[in-house]
């Protein structure tokens, strides 16, 4: 607070409590932050973004407008308002671009058979590399050696995530939806590992 705020709120009689911020943690918001956060329409309800042309003009998302003013906040000047959150409802997953190369490397330290974490000396030789597309894109696949065999069925333990391949190669795409099944089984293993642990402790 600004010293003219303070003399004006002593000379109100009124009492400033003072403090100071500790810890500030900063993380990525979640899919309920984000529904929660975004404009809903006359009715209270949020509306997502299903079509490209709900991007233009839109006056509840902040976005430059010909004339009136922001639906969320009231600015009628684009240098007043700071943006709104928007929730663009994809019809499939997709890779973040700033989370693929971490992506990769838990990946590499989960076997995709059992989703548990490998050991240094039961490592396969299977690993999970990145790939940048000719548009920019990224994006991840899962690599067999080359003097590996690869028969027909090779891929077949991926099956459990979702998508069937079938084939010969040495390269194997990994679809964001597959990633995605392979986190949240992780996830759930996890649980069951920490329950047993919970349970052999309090026994």
């Amino acid at each position: 607070m600004a010293d003219d705020d303070l003399a004006a709120a002593a000379a109100t009689g009124l009492h400033i409590l003072e403090g100071s911020i500790r810890p500030i943690k900063l993380s990525v918001a979640s899919n309920e932050e984000i529904l929660k956060a975004q404009p809903v329409d006359a009715l209270g309800k949020p509306f997502p973004i299903t079509q490209c042309s709900q991007l233009q003009d839109n006056p509840s998302l902040g976005l430059p407008l010909q004339v009136g003013s922001f639906e969320s906040c009231g600015a009628t000047q684009i240098d007043k308002c700071e943006g709104h959150f928007g929730f663009i409802e994809l019809p499939a997953p997709i890779y973040h671009p700033s989370h693929v190369a971490e992506l990769g490397k838990i990946l590499n330290i989960i076997c995709l058979c059992c989703l548990r974490l490998k050991k240094p000396n039961d490592i396969p030789p299977l690993c999970v590399t990145q790939v940048k597309k000719s548009n920019g894109a990224r994006s991840l696949e899962l690599k067999a050696p080359l003097k590996e065999v690869v028969g027909d069925g090779f891929w077949s333990f991926l099956d459990q995530f979702g998508f069937h391949t079938r084939g010969t190669c040495h390269r194997r795409p990994l679809h964001p939806k597959e990633v995605q099944n392979v986190m949240r089984g992780k996830i759930s293993e996890c649980y069951k590992q920490f329950g047993v642990a919970c349970a052999h402790s309090t026994g």
